[in-house]
């Protein structure tokens, strides 16, 4: 169950004022998710080179000797987040009379020690056309810094102003990309006297580093923390969410079918029945025809173990079967409340044998799931056999949790049987332990 999906019933999508709740509700130390302050900590982190800046500046000062990047909003104080806060100020395009401004976000640090303060401001983008007005972000930020300096006795504060969008604002959006050029002709120009930073942060992961500026990272990072040990463990609601954001953000923040009504084959998914597959794929590819049943049939037994050592095989889970024309899928199924065959995403499904995508008459394609902390690097690694290990082909982007594999028709199944079972172990623990 995605929870955005149900908030997304009728309209079919979040608008940006609610994103930014989503994200106020992630970064708040005191919210209901369980996370603390390492949800903020995450959020942080990639920007440890911007703080230790201006800590070298003497613009601020953190608790403690010297700056802990994972540690940071234990290491600036007290923290109070704000959401829509209006900023007044004089606007020269509107004949000198003053205008309102609302930021999406702001944060406020603050400790005991002189200059022990920062305020981070948020403005949130979910698409790119969302805003025609290129002077939003100038103003924002110049009424913001007199505000601050003017009327919470918060002078020389320093600023870090964040400006979120799909993805980065110079890679070709164009109300993106000149929003963000005219910060930086502005207030952010190379003769800017002041210390503020200007940064931009990404709703989707588009690189593969831990320490990328991203809100979809910032989640995986902390779905992985939790799964290695490394923060407190929290409810399985927090989990939900956490993969819920990813896939919800990773879809443009819309659903890819109707939550409710007619769910037919109109999502292209034709359903048909097993020897019909079979005799289909045999028909068309028959190199591959007798590897791929053996295939199959190891992935179901495997999956068959694995449900057995849960204490779900108590609660009448069963392993299910999906031919359609594009794929074979394995499924857990609860038959009190069996699952719509005709959704093209089934959201127990762990494994699936393709028919098509990049099957051919040469090699087979294997699709499974993995746990979200678990990453395309670690599950290679824990084969520790390369030759297997070459079999692994990531096409999805590199937070997603579908893994690839293509296996050729000319290898017997005894050789890439331990490649079969990892991966139908790994996939069966991605359903099974959530």
């Amino acid at each position: 169950m995605n929870i955005f999906e149900i908030y997304c019933a009728g309209e079919g999508r979040i608008n940006e004022t609610n994103m930014s709740s989503v994200l106020g509700y992630l970064l708040s130390p005191d919210a209901s998710h369980g996370f603390g302050k390492e949800s903020l900590n995450a959020f942080l982190e990639p920007l440890a080179d911007e703080i230790n800046s201006l800590c070298d500046q003497q613009k601020l000062k953190l608790a403690g000797k010297s700056l802990h990047r994972k540690k940071l909003a234990e290491q600036l104080g007290s923290v109070e987040i704000e959401f829509e806060e209006d900023v007044y100020g004089i606007s020269p395009s509107k004949n000198e009379i003053e205008k309102r401004r609302e930021i999406d976000l702001v944060i406020r640090f603050s400790g005991e020690a002189e200059k022990q303060k920062l305020v981070i401001a948020i403005e949130n983008k979910i698409s790119d056309g969302s805003s025609n007005d290129s002077q939003q972000l100038v103003e924002e930020y110049s009424f913001l810094r007199s505000k601050v300096d003017e009327t919470e006795g918060w002078k020389g504060t320093p600023i870090i102003f964040v400006f979120l969008t799909p993805s980065r604002a110079d890679s070709g959006a164009p109300q993106s990309e000149k929003l963000w050029s005219q910060l930086g002709e502005g207030p952010f120009s190379p003769k800017a006297t002041h210390s503020d930073i200007k940064v931009n942060y990404t709703w989707r992961s588009q690189i593969d580093d831990p320490l990328e500026k991203s809100i979809t990272r910032l989640a995986l990072n902390l779905l992985i923390a939790e799964g290695e040990g490394r923060i407190n463990p929290t409810s399985s609601y927090s989990s939900l969410f956490l993969k819920s954001l990813i896939k919800f953000v990773d879809n443009g923040f819309r659903i890819k079918e109707p939550v409710f009504g007619d769910e037919s084959t109109s999502n292209g998914m034709t359903l048909q029945e097993e020897d019909t597959f079979w005799k289909s794929w045999y028909a068309k590819k028959p190199n591959t025809s007798s590897l791929a049943k053996e295939i199959f049939a190891l992935l179901q037994s495997t999956l068959a173990e694995e449900l057995l050592k849960t204490n779900k095989s108590d609660c009448a889970l069963t392993i299910c079967i999906r031919a359609s024309t594009t794929r074979m899928s394995l499924f857990f199924d609860d038959p009190q409340n069996p699952a719509n065959l005709y959704k093209k995403r089934l959201s127990n499904r762990p494994v699936a044998l393709f028919f098509k995508g990049m099957t051919s008459n040469s090699r087979i394609q294997v699709q499974f799931e993995r746990r979200p902390w678990v990453s395309v690097k670690q599950f290679v690694e824990d084969l520790n056999n390369e030759s297997l290990a070459k079999l692994i082909v990531q096409t999805e982007p590199q937070h997603s949790t579908h893994t690839t594999m293509l296996i050729d028709a000319g290898l017997p199944l005894e050789k890439v049987k331990p490649l079969l079972v990892a991966a139908a172990t790994e996939a069966a623990k991605s359903v099974l332990e959530d």
